[in-house]
């Protein structure tokens, strides 16, 4: 980001819609991509109640931001970023969905608001989808289940997972794998996460915090900060992105924030009041202690 926040906004939030969800289901984007003539539009928050949307994982070089969807220039459509753009809305397409939110062109990315809105809202955002479509680009064509895909070690990726009601799964070509219900056995090898937290009978919400931090065990982020940004929906908690904090600063924060909604945590993990005024303690080093580097950054 081009300037540093100089206040941070952390706070525990709660759904009063349906205690079995984590986010609001009134938080919709506002931005997204119109499926049949590919253009970025801006819509009011209650106008589009159906919409699919994108998981994925960014490969360098190869992605459309938002200022060059907007105005491309020579390379930009022969990137493979731009034709995952093209084959996610002809998916939306035959699934009778005219909208379709992908992050990579959907948030200003020079925009500090806009990255803000976008990444404290975004839980809800895959939450409220119609249907998630989870791209694996480094699966060919298979009939097994793709445990070896990097999709399912990424951080970001588990609140794709788990936030929709439907998530479908799709090799490199764009041909179908099958979806979280019918693959929950599989990902639950793979991930520890309980099947019924997977198939919807179990409320995410009714899990141990301390599991659901368990669940992010291995996974990796680009960036140190998002390590605790991915996690605020899962945990019902909101901090405000701030990419020049350091890493300790912004799991000191996502830490404030989670024993303020779980205050029974503190007795759990043995910590008093204190923990975030001693100089050679934090929440990240407590995290990675007692669960054994669930933060494994890179």
């Amino acid at each position: 980001m081009s300037t540093c926040v100089q206040k941070h906004n952390n706070k525990a939030i709660r759904n009063f819609h349906n205690r079995h969800l984590m986010a609001s289901v009134d938080i919709r984007p506002r931005r997204f991509i119109d499926t049949h003539t590919l253009n970025l539009v801006e819509l009011d928050d209650t106008t589009v109640l159906s919409y699919a949307i994108l998981s994925h994982r960014w490969l360098h070089g190869e992605e459309v931001v938002n200022h060059e969807y907007l105005h491309p220039f020579g390379k930009t459509l022969s990137k493979s970023g731009y034709q995952k753009i093209q084959a996610v809305c002809r998916q939306a397409r035959q699934d009778n969905l005219r909208y379709v939110w992908v992050d990579t062109c959907c948030i200003e990315q020079g925009n500090h608001n806009d990255v803000a809105a976008n990444i404290t809202s975004m839980y809800a955002y895959y939450q409220n989808a119609e249907v998630c479509y989870a791209y694996l680009v480094d699966v060919p064509q298979t009939r097994r289940f793709p445990e070896d895909s990097r999709w399912f070690g990424r951080g970001w990726t588990l609140q794709e997972l788990l936030a929709p009601r439907t998530v479908i799964f799709f090799d490199k070509n764009w041909v179908r794998i099958g979806d979280k219900q019918s693959l929950q056995q599989d990902i639950s090898r793979r991930t520890a996460i309980p099947p019924g937290v997977l198939s919807g009978e179990q409320s995410i919400s009714d899990v141990n915090v301390l599991d659901r931090m368990s669940w992010a065990f291995w996974r990796t982020t680009t960036r140190p900060q998002d390590g605790a940004y991915c996690l605020q929906g899962l945990l019902g908690v909101s901090i405000e992105p701030d990419y020049c904090e350091d890493m300790i600063g912004t799991f000191n924060r996502l830490g404030k924030a989670v024993f303020d909604a779980h205050p029974e945590l503190k007795e759990k993990l043995g910590v008093g009041d204190d923990l975030f005024h001693r100089s050679n303690e934090n929440f990240y080093g407590l995290l990675k202690d007692k669960l054994i580097g669930v933060f494994r950054t890179l």
